[in-house]
């Protein structure tokens, strides 16, 4: 029952969480199992788009979250081939290699399915988004591929959480170019009231293998929320250094 598994995850003490937000989830598995974006959905009213490049995985989150947008897609560059080959098997999906993608149909037909290629700027022209507030990416190492389909000049994000990548540098310079930055990895810099459990690990619940990062538009939110949570604090996140 998603609506039950939402509500399990709802913080005992939630602070300024937006309601009417608009969610961005790759990779929506199922819709339900280690959903980002469930609670966002089902507790506070937000709608987005979920994507997933596993046909399987695909129609589970169209019988799971009817009220979101289900995209079947692989995110590809914009002169990719119009299709990949993606295992049906398995639980989360991952690229094949180049050169396992030239294959002949029948040699892959019974274990992978034929793919749709998608660029995020299609995506996003098709269903008509200007701004993401929340944006889980986890492609299982596509992050940066992904990324660089996006038209940054057509769309803000507002949080952005991804996986951690050996592309980190590039993906760093490419979010700060679209006027992100990254918040810090230390647990102990963030208010108590971000955790819903004293004795579960901090930094568990916060990152895991992932990064966060936030427009500069949020900044002067994030040191106020800081600031009333504890006068000590008001130092954690990286000043800018050229506000007007």
């Amino acid at each position: 029952d998603p609506i039950s598994i939402a509500s399990a995850s709802l913080p005992q003490k939630r602070r300024d969480i937006k309601t009417n937000g608009f969610f961005l989830e790759m990779r929506s598995l199922n819709g339900v199992q280690y959903s980002t974006s469930l609670i966002y959905e089902y507790c506070f009213g937000w709608n987005g788009i979920l994507v997933e490049a596993n046909f399987n995985n695909y129609i589970q989150t169209q019988r799971h979250r009817p009220c979101a947008t289900s995209i079947w897609a692989a995110i590809c560059p914009a002169n990719a081939s119009s299709y990949v080959y993606m295992p049906d098997q398995k639980e989360t999906s991952s690229l094949l290699k180049q050169e396992e993608t030239k294959k002949k149909d029948e040699q892959m037909s019974s274990s992978h399915s034929a793919t749709p290629c998608r660029t995020m700027a299609s995506i996003f022209r098709d269903h008509h988004v200007k701004h993401i507030d929340f944006w889980s990416l986890d492609v299982e190492g596509s992050e940066l591929i992904t990324l660089q389909t996006v038209d940054w000049t057509q769309v803000t994000v507002g949080v952005l959480i991804i996986e951690e990548s050996r592309d980190a540098d590039e993906i760093h310079r490419l979010l700060t170019t679209a006027g992100m930055f990254k918040m810090t990895r230390d647990p102990e810099k963030y208010p108590a009231c971000l955790y819903t459990k004293k004795q579960i690990n901090r930094k568990v619940i916060l990152f895991g293998n992932r990064w966060i990062y936030v427009h500069e538009s949020m900044r002067d939110d994030l040191h106020t929320h800081c600031h009333s949570s504890s006068q000590s604090q008001s130092q954690h996140y990286p000043q800018q250094q050229h506000r007007q």
